[in-house]
């Protein structure tokens, strides 16, 4: 009996050790599983994107377009790299931007045989990020994207590779990671504040291959004439530097013609330049002239989103009042001529003053803050580069209350773009001499329509120097070219069924089918399952 006792007792504990090993399996395989499918959910980028707007995932109406650009049926493959700053890692993981940003490139490059991902390390290696650099003056970032046009092996054929920055402007856009985000500004008692409230990763890269592939037509970058201006020279700096930034070189005389735009056509990208007329604009007068070239330029900024920039220096006329007036519009003007003994270099017969780019970079001043975000992407943390302006005019930044024709918008501001040290000098018509920091550059900007799907602001950039691009010093050539890029920038081609998608969408939203699914997974296969498995350990029991 005892004997009896002592075996039930054996088989008791040999069948609690079975069921504790067979337990014990089981909680290691659900582990091992889940690590192993943890693993390759990461490396294989294996996820279901449950939110509303699908922030995750590239959307079918994306792929399709990508694919036409890319693949074009009856056409030639385009090959493409995409390109980030530090290794993809380090880049996934530095901010929640680039690890959104990343995701997307992640797909693309998964989905199409034709676009390749590289990664540099422009910290350890800064002589990789030449080939993005306008000059020794521009700054690449770490967080930088750059998307560039290949051969079919991935490798640029550069026809400049014998200078020491090889650009070949047209094969690549760079984009700072801000430039795959939807921003908001929202004002209060205590400032203004700029918050993200969408990604525009898909817009922006569509837009960006679109015209690497010439699948759009260049923005237009008209040149005024019929004032005193330059006139048009296809090997010029300026047209030479325009091409670079993608624009195609156009001359217009509004006193003969108008622009070719019909009335509330987009035209954010494209952009009126009058450099140093000798002459002002033509309105209407009591001598009989009926042509108004002031109301041509208004309706191409306001009706059309187009943009403008006026170049002036110490030599040109103070009695433009019919551009002055336009320019008042946008709470801008052109004052005096600039001196400043303190920061300035000698020249031939010209006056050549240093600009003060350090208390722009370094400002904290709200009236500023679009010159600073402007020069942050230009100048780097560590150093400032010289800039230096020839013969220079103040430009003249109003307030809000000043302005001549006040322009009911949405969003609106005027700013000093470049600034002069606080030692500069300038000197009225009426003889008065004032010593202080006056503007050597400014900027206005409407945003006509924030509803709009489309970007709808229109810039009024002045600089108050003629020749500002064809400096010596780097940095000038880079701001100008930063400028154009900014304006060129501003018009994302529209594809259908694609925009930006809003993070205030973040629910998670499943169909009543996968919600069914998941129900009868999670209730009802692994319960049997697990019961299956206590079923067999029970049987093997009763019969041992």
């Amino acid at each position: 009996m005892d004997k009896n006792m002592e075996n039930k007792n054996h088989r008791k504990l040999k069948y609690g050790a079975t069921s504790t090993i067979v337990i014990a399996i089981v909680v290691a395989v659900f582990i091992i599983v889940n690590i192993i499918v943890t693993s390759l959910s990461v490396t294989f980028n294996i996820y279901t994107d449950l939110t509303a707007s699908n922030l995750y995932e590239l959307t079918d109406e994306f792929k399709e377009e990508l694919k036409n650009l890319v693949e074009p049926e009856g056409g030639e493959k385009v090959y493409l790299n995409f390109i980030i700053m530090m290794d993809k890692d380090a880049f996934e993981a530095y901010s929640t931007y680039t690890m959104m940003v990343y995701k997307v490139i992640q797909q693309i490059v998964e989905k199409y045989e034709t676009i390749s991902l590289v990664t540099l390390d422009i910290t350890k290696n800064p002589a990789q990020a030449r080939p993005f650099q306008i000059n020794s003056a521009d700054a690449v970032y770490t967080t930088d994207v750059v998307i560039e046009v290949t051969d079919k092996n991935h490798t640029v054929v550069d026809p400049n590779s014998d200078k020491e920055f090889n650009n070949a402007f047209g094969r690549y856009k760079k984009y700072a990671i801000t430039s795959f985000y939807s921003f908001t500004t929202s004002s209060s008692a205590y400032g203004t504040s700029t918050n993200v409230y969408g990604i525009n990763a898909e817009v922006a890269i569509l837009s960006a291959v679109a015209r690497l592939v010439n699948y759009i037509e260049k923005p237009i970058a008209y040149l005024l004439q019929g004032h005193g201006e330059p006139e048009y020279n296809p090997s010029g700096v300026l047209e030479t530097l325009l091409d670079n930034a993608g624009y195609e070189v156009k001359t217009i005389n509004l006193a003969l013609e108008d622009f070719p735009y019909e009335e509330k056509a987009y035209a954010n990208s494209d952009l009126l330049i009058i450099n140093s007329p000798t002459e002002d604009l033509i309105v209407p007068n009591d001598e009989g002239e009926t042509t108004n070239e002031v109301k041509k330029i208004r309706k191409f900024l306001t009706g059309n989103y187009g943009n403008l920039l006026v170049m002036e220096n110490s030599s040109t006329r103070e009695d433009l009042y019919a551009l002055e007036e336009l320019l008042s519009e946008w709470g801008l003007g052109f004052g005096y001529t600039v001196t400043d003994d303190a920061h300035s270099v000698a020249g031939s017969g010209s006056v050549r003053v240093f600009a003060d780019l350090d208390s722009i970079k370094n400002n904290t001043d709200k009236k500023y803050d679009f010159a600073s975000s402007f020069m942050s992407r230009i100048l780097t943390a560590n150093s400032t580069p010289v800039s230096v302006i020839n013969n220079p005019k103040s430009v003249i930044i109003y307030p809000d209350n000043t302005i001549t024709h006040p322009i009911t918008s949405t969003k609106f501001t005027s700013q000093t773009l470049i600034t002069s040290y606080d030692t500069a000098e300038y000197t009225e018509k009426n003889g008065n001499t004032h010593t202080g920091r006056v503007a050597l550059a400014g900027v206005g900007a409407i945003e006509w329509n924030v509803n709009d799907s489309n970007d709808t602001t229109s810039y009024v950039f002045c600089f108050g120097s003629n020749d500002f691009y064809t400096s010596d010093y780097e940095i000038n050539q880079s701001i100008f070219y930063a400028m154009l890029s900014l304006i060129n920038s501003n018009q994302y081609v529209n594809f259908e069924g694609i925009s930006f998608k809003l993070f205030d969408k973040d629910a998670l939203t499943v169909s009543t089918s996968d919600a069914t699914t998941w129900t009868v997974l999670t209730m009802t296969i692994i319960p049997v399952i697990m019961i299956g498995v206590g079923v067999y350990v029970w049987i093997r029991r009763r019969h041992s």
